[in-house]
């Protein structure tokens, strides 16, 4: 009778501790992927600041070129005072 509560006594915490320790590792693994999640969107966070902060050089040239094309066609539109077949003192 004794080894037979003894076994039992076993049985009834093994029934409540093996759920428990499942609950656990379900929890562990649920807060590591957020810990996870929130390290790589720092991470991401910061690449994409260095990126704004520090453009590369093809980009700043790009950049360059563009502006430079709108000034040559803001130049084209006003019109010219002086054209050379026409109006000439000649």
């Amino acid at each position: 009778i004794q080894r037979v509560q003894v076994i039992l006594r076993w049985i009834r915490f093994l029934r409540f501790a093996f759920p428990l320790f499942r609950m656990g590792i379900k929890l562990q693994d649920q807060v590591r992927s957020v810990f996870k999640t929130r390290r790589q969107r720092w991470t991401s966070d910061m690449a994409r600041q260095l990126r704004l902060d520090r453009p590369s050089m093809i980009f700043t040239d790009i950049q360059k070129l563009q502006s430079l094309a709108k000034v040559q066609t803001a130049l084209a539109r006003i019109p010219s005072t002086f054209s050379l077949g026409q109006n000439s003192p000649m």
